[in-house]
């Protein structure tokens, strides 16, 4: 086969994989994510070496809810790009976010900032994944080392970084220093209730509980649903002996509806006796009866 008719078999896979790949789009947006699969899969066979076709089979995985799979296509991406920053830092943030295999995704953010050390947000996500593994004081080198590489602080990534560094601060038990922080995230959005959130229970923590209380209220003025907050002012009462507002409160919060797996989480432990004892010891058998029917009406088996 001359070059010519190399030049022209390489252009006829070519339109034959992007043919393929325009049928994955059409299917992906139609929600047939099984069928699109296919078709990037017969993209990818024709062309194997375009991370645009695999990073959009990585996308359809993982609506298809085919986690593990999406994550060897990145086993697969990196064979391909193996120095590649940006690749590292997405397949680090979809274990991060998607299947919290937290010590996985800090070893891809780390190659990621061996590849490339001054992109602000391999540093940050680092931070990010260290905290909730309770590396504090790893996490708040990390957060310093982003902030030293970001050239303009827009009022987004301030409020990020003062929550983050606040939470990475509770951690190592630097309560007034996390408070001042979660005070700079609530100067820059006021509506936002996560602070407050964060706020409210670290001054409980010391022993500052009317302050806390105060934030628990602002927190549910932004968002009253919210069972994180119910839980916590809860626990408030129950630590304060205050029965009748504890009762009140737990009793809004299973009325709600409002579940997550670690909602879920808490209540069988308080139910077991594992969490919480202030709260347990408040509860009576009318509330121990509200606790099991929201487990099974509300929370998954």
């Amino acid at each position: 086969m001359n070059f010519s008719e190399k030049k022209q078999d390489s252009q006829a896979s070519f339109d034959e994989a992007e043919s393929h790949y325009a049928k994955a789009s059409k299917l992906e947006q139609q929600g047939r994510y099984e069928e699109a699969i296919a078709e990037m899969d017969k993209a990818i066979e024709l062309i194997p070496n375009l991370d645009h076709y695999r990073y959009t089979k990585i996308r359809i995985l993982e609506l298809a809810g085919r986690r593990e799979e999406a994550i060897k296509e990145y086993d697969q991406l990196l064979a391909i790009l193996p120095k590649d920053a940006g690749a590292h830092f997405s397949k680090a943030y979809f274990l991060f976010l998607k299947t919290q295999r937290y010590e996985e995704s800090r070893d891809e953010y780390d190659k990621a900032i061996e590849i490339n050390p001054n992109k602000w947000e391999y540093r940050y996500w680092k931070g990010r994944v260290l905290s909730l593994t309770g590396k504090y004081k790893e996490a708040l080198k990390e957060y310093d080392k982003a902030l030293e590489i970001i050239a303009v602080l827009s009022d987004v990534l301030r409020y990020d970084f003062a929550l983050y560094r606040g939470i990475a601060l509770s951690g190592l038990g630097k309560y007034e220093e996390s408070i001042s922080e979660y005070n700079k995230a609530i100067e820059l959005y006021q509506d936002d209730f996560t602070a407050y959130m964060y706020k409210g229970y670290f001054l409980a923590k010391m022993h500052r509980y009317d302050e806390s209380a105060q934030e628990f209220q602002r927190a549910l003025q932004i968002r009253p649903g919210s069972a994180l907050v119910y839980v916590n002012y809860s626990k408030l009462h129950a630590i304060k002996g205050e029965r009748e507002g504890g009762l009140k409160l737990l009793t809004a919060l299973l009325k709600s509806g409002e579940a997550d797996q670690d909602l879920c989480k808490f209540i069988r432990g308080v139910l077991k006796g594992e969490k919480d004892r202030d709260l347990v010891r408040m509860m009576g058998e009318n509330e121990r009866e509200m606790l099991k029917a929201f487990l099974r009406e509300t929370c998954p088996s």
